[in-house]
């Protein structure tokens, strides 16, 4: 992954500083969003999302890797927050949308003058363009079983540090992700399941990533017959507790 120098990093950080306001305002320590609040004071997303619709192609191609990759991950996040924060109350993400459509596939973020989904930022340029395989430890569906949503903005400079960092918090959610040393079974989020092909490499497989995380101090534990279960994921909202 490309990585830009920090003199870029004055130019790069007015594009996103909005955002960070808004999650240091909204968003708790352990990843819970106040929706309520920002369905009372929806400006400040609002136009977040408006500053993004408004960098041109040219401009997006013109940035290193880490900062394009950066730039998605906030799209994404910011737009699936503004997503349930437009049709709340509900208390799953999957509640929105019909039977016929998902809220992944809704055309309800605009980019280079186009209306995409979801699926989109993910799949179509997330996924197929980069090598990247820790953005699933960023992208925040607004489910619980997520990864937890982080509560400062992405940016090109410390992308990795922020990437190791957030698969850090995953794995110590133990309710997600945790080892049975005894039955050596490794426990994992259904999302190592789901993204199979991402984080399978000739380099790296889902049991060496998950045991950097889970016993660093550990490294002869690669050489052990690990077997691989994966965790209930939980759908509901990652909203934050909130008295009226």
């Amino acid at each position: 992954m490309a990585l830009r120098t920090a003199e870029s990093k004055e130019a790069w950080d007015p594009i996103h500083s909005a955002w960070t306001a808004i999650l240091q305002d909204r968003v708790s320590d352990d990843g819970r969003v106040d929706y309520k609040g920002l369905v009372e004071e929806p400006a400040p997303l609002k136009a977040y999302l408006r500053t993004l619709s408004r960098v041109s192609e040219e401009t997006f191609e013109s940035w290193e890797d880490s900062e394009q990759i950066a730039f998605l991950i906030n799209l994404y996040n910011a737009a699936t927050v503004a997503l349930v924060t437009e049709r709340y109350p509900v208390s799953s993400i999957r509640d929105i949308g019909g039977l016929l459509q998902s809220p992944w596939k809704l055309a309800t973020v605009s980019l280079f003058g186009s209306m995409i989904s979801l699926d989109d930022i993910e799949h179509g340029r997330l996924r197929r363009d980069y090598a990247v395989p820790e953005i699933h430890f960023a992208l925040v569906c607004a489910a619980m079983g997520c990864p937890p949503l982080r509560n400062e903005a992405f940016n090109g400079i410390d992308l990795q540090s922020q990437l190791r960092d957030q698969g850090s918090r995953f794995f110590r959610q133990q309710h997600k992700n945790y080892l049975d040393e005894a039955s050596n079974t490794i426990h994992l989020s259904p999302i190592f399941k789901w993204f199979e092909t991402d984080f399978e490499t000739p380099e790296r497989s889902r049991i060496s990533i998950a045991l950097d995380y889970m016993a660093p101090e550990r490294p002869e534990w690669k050489q052990r017959r690990w077997k691989i279960r994966f965790t209930n994921y939980d759908w509901s909202l990652n909203e934050q507790a909130r008295e009226d």
